[in-house]
């Protein structure tokens, strides 16, 4: 270990001892070979930079110091949520191929034990590389079993490297089948053709909600960036409007004073509600709505909200997007009406 990686490890001593330990289960899910505590004290001192950094930039071209201190905050807050959920992702990706695999190595597995082989052959035999990140884990369990492991902890030590409900279901139930002694063989090939049943439902599922997620994404990204574009450039140009109005009512209360008339006219008050407080309002708002319009894709199309996470970056590009081309587009068409 360098001098790096050992100024890493006492950064992350900082972290609770709970936070620590999530992170390796996923490091470990993700079959991702880091240390776990040299992994969160770099992200944790390259975030500490980024918003320092950030909070000094924003100070400098002149916003607030609270302002550009919460600021500074919120980015290193969001890029450790992004190094986080990277290795969350990796995880839930890996747990995925696995569930997609696991039918029909399954079957193979059961095919292995009716010709006559031991279960840990069958499992060695069935490590396959179109099995994809499943060949890895079935040649590790074969090797565990092969080296006087029993067939039940090397079971149990798999479902715990992998995030899968799906594969710990499917593991629960051999392994009672062996303890109890039943036809494995015969269970196998039962408990795949149950988890091919669950993944045709997920399917249907997964196409009868399409309409919600196509909802979703157009509410989301096109319709409310574009009813905000709206919005700012009315704000912009009612504050326009009544700029001009207060300037013309300023010169004649002076025209009035200058010739001793009595006048009745009065100054405009201040707008309340400025085109920046609007834009930054819309922004906000945009960010908001399409994380959570993610996540709810996600417990949609997979069951689980952590699963659309990896949708946020296209979410709120394009929505983004969509809202300063859509101000720009009504700035064109209504500007002129402004000057």
């Amino acid at each position: 270990m360098n001098a790096f990686e050992v100024l890493y490890v006492k950064v992350s001593s900082l972290v609770p001892k709970k936070i620590v330990n999530d992170y390796e289960q996923h490091i470990i899910a993700a079959d991702l070979h880091l240390n776990a505590r040299v992994y969160i004290g770099f992200t944790l001192l390259l975030s500490i930079l980024f918003g320092f950094v950030s909070a000094m930039f924003l100070l400098s071209i002149g916003l607030e110091s609270l302002y550009s201190l919460l600021s500074g905050v919120f980015a290193a807050t969001i890029l450790m949520a992004f190094f986080y959920f990277r290795v969350v992702l990796e995880a839930d990706s890996r747990a995925a191929q696995i569930e997609n695999y696991l039918p029909e190595a399954l079957q193979l597995i059961s095919a292995n034990i009716r010709a006559g082989m031991t279960v840990d052959k069958a499992l060695w035999l069935c490590a396959r590389p179109e099995f994809g990140p499943f060949e890895k884990e079935l040649k590790r369990m074969a090797g565990e079993t092969l080296g006087g492991k029993p067939i039940v902890k090397a079971l149990e030590e798999s479902a715990g490297r992998v995030k899968s409900v799906l594969l710990d279901r499917a593991y629960l139930l051999l392994i009672q089948g062996i303890q109890l002694g039943g036809a494995l063989a015969n269970l196998l090939t039962e408990i795949a053709s149950d988890i091919r049943t669950n993944q045709a439902l997920r399917n249907e599922i997964s196409a009868a909600t399409a309409m919600y997620t196509v909802f979703i994404i157009f509410a989301s990204v096109f319709a409310a960036p574009l009813l905000f574009a709206v919005s700012s450039f009315y704000v912009q140009a009612t504050s326009h409007i009544l700029s001009t109005q207060r300037a013309e009512s300023s010169s004649q209360f002076v025209g009035a004073q200058e010739t001793g008339a009595v006048s009745v006219l009065k100054v405009s008050p201040e707008q309340t509600l400025t085109y920046e407080e609007v834009r930054i309002f819309a922004v906000a708002c945009i960010l908001i709505t399409t994380f959570f319009g993610s996540l709810i894709i996600g417990l949609i199309k997979n069951g689980e909200a952590k699963r659309g996470i990896k949708y946020v970056p296209f979410f709120v590009s394009g929505a983004l997007l969509v809202y300063f081309i859509g101000f720009f587009v009504v700035s064109s068409a209504f500007g002129q009406l402004l000057r």
